[in-house]
């Protein structure tokens, strides 16, 4: 389908017209001419021998006029080729992607330059507002632990009572948002991945032995059912733990107490992580990778921040994340990893 708000398009059909007008002021004096001749009026030799010329030669008039419009269509979509794979590298751009200059990247028209230099410093000073946040986000969460740290400190000296249980809880979500916080900035600013392979089934094993005692407090038992002994995937130790655990610990936190979380490691690199909780309506399905979205099931316990870096991770890995919810019949996350 001619999309009709193209340059080109605009270009070719503007061409065309005067081309149509040129072969037909040409065919209209052809006619008036032959209408000369045939009311006998005399002419010259000169005129004589060029007024047969243009006869024998008018049928190319439309025939050439089309080649011509060929050749400009063709002249047009090749001189706008560079603004579309510039348009192809602006596609490739997202936060946190390396400052690139599109106006050196690639030769484009002059026309355009000045635009072109125009993004190009709309996307620095992007860049630069993006990293100020990032760095902002880091070192706030940073300076945080310590103090946070020293409160847990203190109300573990706390007479056993309600209210010095309720104020552990709180103290231990705000440390768990800061170290998500943190976990969130190192995941943005880290190097691009390259080829490098984990065991999956090891490192799984590891991360559910690591949030035993919070399975423990929940009175939740955590099994890990794997159709291989080994299986490797490709990212790093770092990045992938974080999106297990992550996963891991939200279905720890909100399935039911006294029920189970099961982990099912297929050969293909396929994590299955099923918990038996209150489940995500289909209207909120959409916003639990949202930073800070918490919906109206997850109570207490949610800080909005861990499904975010799961799917901040999970792109810069290659990484699938498919979601299987039904309100109050439990959450399954289906991860599959690149191997």
């Amino acid at each position: 389908m001619i999309n009709r708000q193209t340059l080109q398009f605009s270009l070719a059909w503007r061409l065309g017209l005067l081309l149509l007008l040129v072969s037909a002021a040409a065919i209209a004096y052809l006619r008036w001419r032959a209408c000369q001749v045939a009311a006998g009026y005399q002419t010259d030799l000169a005129h004589t021998v060029l007024f047969e010329f243009l006869v024998d030669v008018a049928w190319t008039i439309p025939v050439f006029g089309a080649l011509a419009l060929v050749m400009g269509n063709w002249a047009i979509r090749s001189g706008l080729a560079p603004l579309r794979a510039l348009s192809a590298d602006v596609s490739l751009i997202k936060p946190g992607s390396p400052s690139t200059h599109l106006s050196v990247a690639r030769m484009l028209p002059g026309e355009v330059m000045p635009l072109v230099r125009a993004v190009d410093g709309a996307f620095d000073r992007l860049h630069a507002a993006y990293d100020s946040q990032r760095r902002f986000t880091a070192n706030a969460a940073h300076e945080l632990r310590t103090p946070l740290t020293i409160l847990q400190a203190g109300l573990e000296r706390l007479p056993a009572d309600a209210m010095a249980q309720s104020l552990k809880e709180d103290a231990a979500r705000l440390s768990r948002i800061v170290a998500q916080l943190l976990e969130l900035a190192r995941v943005e600013a880290g190097a691009p991945i390259g080829h490098g392979t984990v065991e999956l089934k090891r490192l799984v094993a590891e991360i559910a032995a690591s949030l035993g005692p919070l399975a423990h407090d929940r009175d939740v038992a955590v099994g890990l059912d794997s159709e291989v002994s080994a299986v490797y995937v490709r990212g790093t130790a770092g990045l992938i733990e974080a999106i297990v655990r992550n996963v891991l610990e939200n279905a720890i936190l909100y399935t039911e107490r006294g029920t189970a979380v099961s982990l099912t490691l297929t050969a293909s690199g396929v994590l299955t992580i099923d918990d038996q909780g209150p489940g995500i309506s289909a209207e909120h399905r959409h916003h639990v990778f949202e930073r800070f979205w918490r919906g109206t099931e997850v109570g207490r316990n949610g800080s909005g921040l861990g499904l975010a870096i799961v799917k901040e991770v999970a792109n810069r890995i290659g990484a699938k994340i498919k979601l299987d919810t039904k309100p109050l019949r439990g959450t399954s996350f289906r991860l599959q990893f690149a191997t």
